[in-house]
């Protein structure tokens, strides 16, 4: 939103969603805009980090917003941590004695992972409940029809962009099976490799182009299948 002092943008880690502040968070549009794109991006994911490493300034308003977003009360359907707070607004929690009501880490991968970390996390009504497929490739698009077609086989399906967060993921979380897109495999192999020995002994499949979407969608769904009927209720993640 232009012409505030807060500017905000955000981006989805599987399903945790990360906004990003920068400037002041005051009384008036800039804490309403940090309530209202929270809220929204709660929409799309089950928790939210915001991450404070380029906030210099938050007024009482804004530490009213903060209280708002990060207790269950304010935003039931979901959680909001903090990361990367920077020494003043640290002092600042300390002084008015709300530094025990905010969860705050260090950095966004401790925050996300601590997220994930959680044992018996709720899941929304009518949430997938099958296993856990992790989609990495660099289209959007086509993650976007992966996790439509997985999750309406009951897959619980998270998806990832790019390498870095992939790593992340998959030592935040357990994971039934590995996707590999098209996109991302022409990539180079190196990034590849680097995941299939961060996954262990989570199994791999590599995606085929196919430019026939329910042709597509049928031979995904049957390799996934094939890969775990015989190993339902075995450990997906190396000890």
């Amino acid at each position: 939103m232009t012409g505030l002092a807060l500017n905000l943008s955000s981006r989805i880690v599987g399903d945790a969603g990360v906004l990003y502040c920068k400037g002041r968070v005051v009384a008036g549009p800039e804490a309403a805009e940090l309530l209202q794109q929270t809220k929204a991006l709660l929409v799309l994911c089950s928790d939210v980090v915001l991450n404070f490493s380029e906030i210099t300034y938050v007024d009482s308003s804004g530490l009213g917003a903060l209280v708002t977003l990060c207790s269950r009360a304010g935003v039931p359907n979901g959680q909001v941590v903090l990361c990367n707070l920077s020494q003043k607004v640290n002092d600042l929690l300390t002084l008015t004695k709300l530094r025990t009501l905010f969860e705050i880490y260090e950095s966004e991968s401790a925050a996300i992972s601590a997220l994930y970390g959680e044992v018996e996390r709720p899941s929304k009504p009518g949430a997938p409940s099958g296993p856990r497929l992790l989609c990495v490739d660099s289209s959007c698009e086509l993650l976007v029809y992966l996790r439509e077609i997985l999750q309406a086989e009951n897959y619980q399906v998270l998806t990832t962009l790019n390498l870095s967060d992939a790593l992340l993921l998959l030592k935040a979380t357990q994971f039934s099976l590995l996707l590999l897109g098209p996109n991302f495999v022409r990539a180079g192999s190196s990034a590849v490799e680097a995941l299939r020995a961060a996954a262990g002994k989570v199994p791999a499949l590599i995606l085929q182009d196919n430019q026939d979407a329910a042709e597509m969608a049928r031979d995904i769904l049957g390799q996934i299948s094939k890969e775990l009927t015989p190993k339902q209720g075995a450990a997906s993640r190396p000890s």
